[in-house]
């Protein structure tokens, strides 16, 4: 994991970073998309990635994507990364949102081997969230791991 933040990170396109988290929440389905063709790799990574930069102002939804998309290319073109899915803020959606910090509320996440805790606050959604089914689960798969980290500006 700490390879794609660094990616992310060290990206110039994506510079200055504001906020990152990206969740590991690999349930192991690829293992059987392997057999039939819909995984490359048996042992590729499922990540929730939350990103803020003021890269992504003036940019839709899906350029800001495929601006992550570019960046961990390699590793979902080989396998390594069987699923990405991602939320791509500029700083003031983010701030409207109640800087969010991770993905999906109640995921696990450390910064510096502390654990954030999610208030219920945050388990909320506004009209605007693509992700509201996430959002309310309340169940996290047991080997979801997260990166997180504030970015001076």
């Amino acid at each position: 994991m700490e390879e794609h933040v660094a990616k992310i990170q060290d990206d110039p396109s994506l510079s200055p970073i504001t906020w990152l988290c990206i969740s590991d929440v690999t349930d192991g389905h690829a293992i059987e998309g392997v057999k039939d063709g819909r995984a490359l790799d048996a042992d590729g990574r499922e990540v929730l990635i939350l990103v803020v930069s003021k890269q992504f102002e003036s940019k839709s939804l899906i350029q800001r994507q495929r601006m992550i998309n570019n960046v961990l290319f390699e590793d979902l073109k080989s396998g390594i990364l069987h699923s990405v899915r991602m939320k791509c803020l500029t700083p003031d959606q983010w701030e409207k949102r109640g800087k969010p910090q991770v993905f999906r509320p109640g995921a696990p996440c450390s910064i510096s081997n502390h654990r954030i805790e999610t208030s219920s606050d945050e388990a909320k959604y506004d009209e605007e969230d693509d992700d509201r089914q996430y959002l309310n689960s309340k169940s996290v798969p047991p080997t979801s791991f997260c990166v997180c980290g504030e970015h001076p500006m």
